[in-house]
């Protein structure tokens, strides 16, 4: 009996991986298709009309053709990662870096994405900047990017006084970053396994919010890779507050916690 159970439990997990791959691939070639059209078409409209094109117009358009670009660039990266993931490949190259400075360059970075949502980008400091870690700050970046992009795609459409804030704050001898936001919220049921690949919330949110459903995945093992660990804390209708725990130095490296 007991090893029935085992086998339908299994055969219940394979099965649910082999949907969650299956809406994965219909998401990415939606995903992929959708800044290459753009790119395509205004290309063409430029080649098409170079002639009857005024300066303005033709910035507009090369300006939409490089945004996209830098979107399909952003997706691929993903898959990339994701791929490195897979392999047990994935990298950090720790340097000495203030924790201040390259939370105010994702925030800066953010900033426009969000204001074309309505959404307010905030940072604060419960500790004295400069805040000094052994970090890869290439990947810490990545999942600062991740997480506040993740907090604009999922506010509220029509809420007032829509925020994401980034605190930065000192905890066990390491740096504590909290990226909150007033969004829609994670019901309980998904808290354990919005970490896990392919997994989105709401599959019915999968082609309205746009994303891979691999970012916080990679999120997870950039954090664990740095010997630190990522949770959240969340209410649906209330907003959302992703932890990430990071040593300060080296101790940490090679050392992976789980969630």
């Amino acid at each position: 009996m007991v090893e029935n159970v085992t086998e339908s439990k299994e055969l219940e997990r394979l099965k649910r991986i082999d949907r969650m791959k299956t809406e994965f691939i219909a998401n990415i070639s939606h995903e992929l298709r959708a800044p290459l059209t753009a790119i395509k078409a205004y290309a063409e409209t430029i080649y098409n009309s170079l002639g009857e094109l005024d300066l303005s117009t033709l910035k507009e358009f090369l300006e939409v053709i490089i945004d996209q670009s830098n979107h399909l660039e952003n997706l691929l990266n993903e898959l990339l990662d994701f791929s490195r993931l897979e392999r047990k490949s994935l990298q950090i190259n720790r340097e000495k870096v203030d924790l201040c400075d390259l939370v105010e360059s994702a925030v800066n970075a953010i900033k426009e994405f969000a204001s074309s949502h309505n959404v307010n980008v905030l940072f604060e400091s419960n500790v004295p900047c400069p805040v000094e870690a052994y970090i890869d700050p290439t990947r810490i970046r990545q999942v600062l990017l991740n997480l506040l992009n993740n907090g604009v795609k999922y506010s509220k459409k029509d809420a007032p006084d829509k925020y994401v804030k980034v605190i930065l704050d000192e905890k066990d001898g390491g740096v504590l970053i909290i990226v909150e936001d007033n969004g829609i919220g994670i019901p309980d049921h998904a808290k354990d396994r919005i970490f896990e690949q392919f997994y989105r919330v709401d599959s019915s949110l999968t082609y309205e919010v746009p994303g891979t459903g691999l970012g916080l995945a990679i999120t997870k093992e950039i954090v664990e890779l740095h010997g630190g660990r990522i949770w959240v804390e969340s209410e649906v209708g209330k907003g959302s507050r992703f932890f990430v725990w990071i040593p300060k130095d080296r101790a940490g490296e090679d050392n992976r916690q789980d969630n």
